[in-house]
């Protein structure tokens, strides 16, 4: 038998109904904000490069660049976190720099970053999947460009406390017709233990190996005169925290697949504050280089020192100060030339106005 229920009690139903409904509303969304994290940051750059060379295949170039990045990372249980990233640039892999002119055109945004995270046992295994930062750290730039984002499938196991390995492997290209795919598969192994309360030392080795490299279409780098890659980089890296942060860095690269110009060594230096992010934080910093031409793939190598690729070598130095919060002012200079050949020295000054948000 069906009830007529009296309009005050419907109307105090209806209300339960939407106090209710109202407050898992707010639930659900207070549950959702609590597990995405964002991140975003834009860098607006004068670029400025003079060359002095043995023939005319150079001018000097005068350049503002800009770059901009949209992070969102989201738990979607305790031990799964998906990341996407959306960065200015174009198809160039080692750059996400997008130079402003083209009569006001429209600039390009792309995927920067893509991946799934998995723990597995706490910190005992860290799986990556997708499109991410390199899994190899430390490493210097000579060996990968820090804008370098990895595709493929990346582990890192920590059996010990300070104790590491990382392993990856990553499809460079799919080649239609072509069982010979280009593939680069890499280990590396180290340890990063604490001397004092103020050191921090960290020690490692890795290997990495590059099939079927003569697969890959050139980009805007060059150098390798060859293209077999069995590269070996152990790197040591020190780190002191007193009142001021003093950061040591050594690199070295062989590639034992081949026999000409196939060395690479590094050496930075940094003083200041340890991280540039407030008002008055400043940093100092200092490095020396050089690249075989057959040391590392020229085109994952850095793409700002010595306008990319290999066989050049040469100094870096400048400065970051933070000239309120979260904004950051930075000075780079590269003297660099080539390694061997025909003279090809170049000077580059690029100055930074960093905003993170």
């Amino acid at each position: 038998m069906r009830q007529n229920i009296p309009p005050l009690a419907m109307a105090a139903i209806t209300a339960l109904v939407v106090t209710v409904s109202g407050s898992s509303i707010v639930a659900a969304s207070t549950g959702w904000s609590e597990r995405i994290k964002l991140k975003s940051d834009f860098r607006f750059r004068y670029d400025r490069q003079f060359y002095e060379i043995a023939d005319t295949d150079k001018a000097d170039r005068n350049r503002v660049r800009i770059r901009a990045r949209l992070g969102l990372k989201m738990a979607i249980n305790p031990r799964t976190d998906i990341s996407v990233v959306l960065a200015t640039g174009n198809d160039n892999p080692i750059s996400t720099n997008q130079s402003l002119g083209g009569r006001f055109s429209t600039k390009g945004l792309g995927l920067d970053q893509a991946y799934a995270t998995h723990r597995v046992y706490g910190d005992l295994l860290t799986v990556r999947a997708g499109k991410f930062k390199s899994p190899f750290a430390p490493t210097s730039w000579i060996l990968f460009d820090p804008d370098l984002r990895f595709e493929g499938l990346a582990m890192r196991i920590s059996p010990f406390s300070g104790g590491f390995i990382n392993i990856g492997t990553f499809p460079l290209d799919e080649l239609k017709n072509n069982e010979g795919d280009p593939w680069l598969h890499g280990a590396q192994a180290g340890l990063s233990r604490a001397l004092s309360d103020s050191i921090q030392l960290t020690v490692a080795a890795g290997y990495y190996d590059l099939r079927h490299a003569q697969g890959v279409g050139a980009d805007s780098q060059d150098g390798n005169t060859d293209t077999r890659f069995g590269i070996v980089n152990p790197t040591i890296k020190l780190a002191v925290n007193a009142p001021v942060t003093i950061g040591m860095q050594a690199d070295y690269v062989r590639n034992i697949k081949v026999k000409i110009a196939n060395t690479a060594w590094h050496l930075g230096l940094k003083f200041g504050t340890k991280k540039v992010k407030k008002a008055f934080d400043w940093q100092l910093f200092a490095s020396v280089s050089e690249v075989g031409a057959n040391a590392v793939f020229d085109e994952l190598s850095d793409s700002d020192f010595h306008g990319g690729g290999t066989n050049n070598g040469g100094y870096t130095f400048g400065y970051k100060l933070g000239v309120d919060d979260n904004v950051q002012h930075a000075l780079k200079v590269f003297v660099t030339h080539a390694a061997r050949g025909p003279r090809d020295d170049e000077t580059r000054v690029q100055a930074d106005i960093k905003y993170r948000f």
